[in-house]
C-alpha cells in the first residue's frame, strides 16, 4: 500500500469514526487517558500503552505503540517499521479530535485481532492528547500561552503566528519564545525521531479542512497536483 493511500485511507476513516461518538460523553482528560491504557491492554501483543512526556503542570503525555508481535521486536526492529502517526489536541479546546483519533486506535486494534495480515510489516503510533494542560482545562493553548501547533522549530516564527502569549479564556497563536521551547511540543518531536514515519496525521477541529501537506501561503506555499 503507499504512502499517499495510507494517508487517505486514515483521512476517510476518522471521520467515519466521529459518528461512533455522537451521543456519548466526551473524555476529559483522566479518562482518555484510562481508557487508552485500558484499551491498549486488551491486545498485549500487539499494542503497548507509554508515556513519552510531560506537560508544564505534569500531566503525563501518552501514546500507544502498535505493531505485530511488539513485545517481541527489539527497538531497532520497531523503529525501521513503516510508521503511521496520529496525534491530537495540539490544540486542547479541540475535543473532538480527541475522540476520532482514540476510536481510530481501537479500531485498528480490532481489525489487527481479528487478522494479523492487516498490520503486517506495519506500525501505528497515536497520541490523542499532546496539550494536556490545554485539554485539561478546555484551553487552546499550553499553560504558557503556547499554541503549541505554532511552536515547531521549521519555519517557526514566519505565517500565521503571533509575538504574545495568549492565556485562557482567550485563544491566540503565540508561537513561544523559540522554535520548539515548549516541553510538550519539544515531547512529540523526540516521539516522531524515533520513527520510520511515512504518514503523519494531525487531528484538528477549527475547520472543515484536509490540509495537505501544511497550510501556508506565499513563497512557502506547495502546490499539490
Amino acid at each position: 500500500m503507499s504512502k499517499l493511500t495510507l494517508l487517505f485511507s486514515a483521512i476517510i476513516a476518522i471521520p467515519l469514526l466521529i459518528g461512533n461518538v455522537q451521543g456519548e460523553v466526551l473524555h476529559n482528560y483522566y479518562t482518555i487517558q484510562e481508557d487508552t491504557e485500558e484499551l491498549a491492554n486488551m491486545y498485549p501483543d500487539i499494542a503497548i500503552y507509554r508515556e513519552h512526556g510531560e506537560s508544564v503542570s505534569g500531566l503525563s503525555i501518552f501514546s500507544v505503540d502498535v505493531a505485530l508481535n511488539i513485545t517481541g521486536l527489539t527497538d531497532e526492529e520497531l523503529r525501521a517499521l513503516p510508521t503511521m502517526y496520529v496525534d491530537a489536541a495540539h490544540h486542547g479546546n479541540e475535543q473532538m479530535a480527541v475522540e476520532a483519533a482514540y476510536f481510530f486506535l481501537k479500531e485498528v486494534l480490532e481489525k489487527s485481532a481479528e487478522n494479523s495480515s492487516y498490520l503486517e510489516g506495519k506500525r501505528l503510533v497515536v497520541t490523542p492528547v499532546v496539550n494536556a494542560d490545554g485539554y485539561s482545562i478546555d484551553c487552546r493553548n499550553n499553560i504558557m500561552g503556547v499554541d503549541l501547533n505554532r511552536n515547531y522549530p521549521y519555519m517557526w516564527g514566519e505565517y500565521g503566528t503571533s509575538g504574545t502569549p495568549t492565556f485562557c479564556p482567550a485563544s491566540g497563536t503565540y508561537r513561544g519564545s523559540s522554535g520548539g521551547s515548549e516541553v510538550e511540543t519539544q515531547a512529540n518531536m523526540q516521539l516522531m525521531s524515533e520513527m520510520n514515519m511515512y504518514v503523519y496525521l494531525s487531528g484538528h477541529t477549527g475547520s472543515n479542512d484536509i490540509v495537505l501537506p501544511w497550510k501556508i501561503t506565499g513563497e512557502y506555499a506547495v502546490e499539490i497536483p
